[in-house]
């Protein structure tokens, strides 16, 4: 793979989801970002691909920096941040991308076929407003991604390693560091862990020590559960201790409409709970 290097920034400023919301914002922008790598690598001088991303994503209101390693009609390898360099939205360490490309150069119709794509230390965050997800400077390109069509074409293999989520919402800030798989868009497995957090909703706080969780699917059934070390409930005056909470789920797979038809289980236990006066 050649290796040509670029790197601009950007400025400016102003959501698809199926299996896990923010799997899919992050392979989203990858994509938008390989599409527009390669079509400047046929029509453009090298050195103005790094650019041409960098554009099209602030007319989307996402100012960018991208640094491009290695790029051909095979691959693609490159480094990304979105939104403010000091915070950003979304940055990914390396981006692997392997694909199909194929067009008018060699006597064929323009396409793009991503074959696989690896993420290693992709960082997202986002913010609940309202319950609602807003993630920042990528609206714009989330917005985007879901005006499109359906496409035909089956999503790439997906391979996160060390990836980080970070939720902040009116009652605290949530965080998640996870890594797996998803093939085809369908099946694979997410697993990961919570970090200790604080929550407050009303007049109840909700404060834990984390714990790992773990997600899977087949394309028709959804699996996954959470154990979360001593976690304590307050309110009012009254107080509630657990050594330990879990949850376990198993259900449909969302359709497209983001629901799922067919019988669904979820199963609560805690251990060592007592409760007390506040």
């Amino acid at each position: 793979m050649d290796s040509p290097r670029s790197e601009q920034p950007g400025a400016g400023r102003p959501r698809p989801g199926r299996r896990s919301r923010w799997v899919v914002v992050t392979l989203g922008a990858s994509l938008v970002v390989v599409v527009l790598a390669v079509t400047a690598l046929e029509i453009a001088p090298r050195p103005l691909a790094a650019a041409l991303i960098r554009d099209w994503l602030r007319a989307q209101g996402a100012p960018a920096s991208i640094t491009i390693t290695a790029l051909s009609d095979r691959g693609m390898t490159a480094r990304l941040t979105v939104g403010d360099p000091r915070d950003p939205d979304l940055s990914i360490d390396r981006m692997e991308v392997v694909y199909v490309l194929t067009g008018p150069w060699n006597g064929q119709a323009l396409a793009f076929t991503p074959r696989s794509v690896r993420l290693v230390r992709p960082r997202l965050k986002l913010r609940l407003v309202n319950g609602n997800p807003d993630f920042g400077a990528l609206n714009g390109v989330v917005r985007w991604v879901r005006s499109q069509p359906p496409s035909r074409q089956p999503m790439p293999d997906l391979l996160i390693e060390d990836g980080g989520v970070l939720i902040r919402t009116p009652g605290g800030d949530l965080r998640l560091v996870a890594g797996g798989t998803l093939r085809g868009g369908r099946s694979g497995a997410l697993t990961g862990r919570l970090e200790p957090f604080r929550q407050r909703v009303g007049d109840l706080v909700l404060a834990s020590a984390g714990g790992p969780f773990r997600l899977a699917g087949d394309g028709r059934r959804v699996t996954g559960d959470i154990a979360l070390g001593s976690t304590t409930a307050q309110s009012g005056g009254r107080r509630f201790d657990a050594v330990g909470l879990s949850l376990a789920l198993d259900g449909p797979s969302p359709d497209a409409s983001g629901r799922g038809r067919g019988p669904a289980r979820l199963d609560f236990s805690l251990a060592g709970l007592m409760a007390s006066a506040g």
